[in-house]
């Protein structure tokens, strides 16, 4: 498959996670992002995505899990510092956070 279509089913992926977070629809959510993230891998995107959905939803510990893979990543992404951040804040360990 061709880049730009590889590209293509990329962003349509993140659209649906996208979409589906907003209308509170986590699992159809979480799935598109990981088919966002098995299309680019080397992208932190789908997986600070999926994290953020997560913390919306009070799951601070399963979205810290997917921080931290956007961060092995992209270690200096600042959406996941900030979301790794605010997970490790609500889960009171607020040193770590800081």
């Amino acid at each position: 498959m061709g880049g730009e279509a590889l590209y293509e089913r990329y962003k349509d992926a993140l659209k649906r996670g996208h979409v589906a977070s907003l209308r509170g629809h986590l699992e159809e959510a979480l799935s598109a992002y990981a088919q966002a993230a098995a299309i680019a891998p080397e992208r932190p995107t789908p997986h600070a995505s999926a994290g953020t959905a997560l913390l919306r939803r009070k799951r601070p510990a399963d979205a810290l899990r997917f921080y931290e893979a956007a961060l092995r990543v992209a270690p200096r992404d600042e959406t996941s510092l900030l979301g790794r951040a605010q997970a490790l804040a609500a889960l009171d360990r607020r040193h770590e956070a800081a």
